[in-house]
């Protein structure tokens, strides 16, 4: 079974720059084909909700793009009042649904987001962990001015292999910090940032 999902996972994700999200959403014909469940994601989600803690204490309402099966969303939740999550995969997203019963929920990618998911108000706080390396070097710029428009402070994620390609458009904005995650090997970066 591991050698398949490793083959699953390398053919679905070989195109994924150029823009098409039927590979990923085929990915759910899986059930956690991220290993979300595994001491390594366990670690990533415990150490951005100390830094989200940290930063900005509890939050009201949270929006996480790419809630994927709610792995992470079940962990958010902790550190915030009311929590929404997009993702571009209805299956996962039903998946989520059952994890995180409580969560406001839909079918969505970043950049098709509805502002309006949180009744036209900005989020307290938007959460991108493991995603922004899917979208194209072009969408980048939209992307971040999304990020922006739905949330009065962001926290992005990802790994350390995409900091060159992702770093300049986050250490540009004003007062955006930055802090490095590790564990076993994997390395990621955070960013966060409090929208003017």
């Amino acid at each position: 079974m591991k050698i398949f999902r490793r083959i699953w996972m390398r053919l679905n994700l070989r195109n994924m720059r150029e823009g098409k999200h039927l590979p990923l959403k085929r990915l759910y014909l899986l059930r956690d084909p991220w290993q979300m469940e595994s001491d390594r994601e366990q670690y990533r989600f415990q150490a951005i909700n100390e830094i989200i803690v940290s930063q900005f204490g509890k939050v009201g309402t949270l929006l996480e793009i790419g809630c994927g099966e709610g792995h992470q969303t079940s962990h958010l939740q902790q550190v915030s009042d009311r929590i929404y999550g997009v993702d571009i995969s209805g299956l996962a997203v039903a998946r989520a649904r059952e994890r995180v019963p409580q969560a406001i929920l839909s079918v969505h990618d970043l950049l098709t987001c509805p502002e309006t998911l949180n009744g036209g108000a900005p989020f307290d706080l938007v959460v991108a962990s493991e995603v922004l390396y899917y979208l194209q070097d072009a969408e980048m710029p939209a992307a971040v001015a999304k990020l922006k428009r739905l949330g009065k402070r962001c926290l992005v994620s990802y790994y350390d292999r995409e900091i060159d390609r992702l770093d300049g458009h986050f250490a540009a904005i004003p007062g955006c910090q930055c802090k490095d995650l590790e564990f076993s090997g994997t390395k990621w970066r955070v960013r966060w940032w409090t929208t003017p």
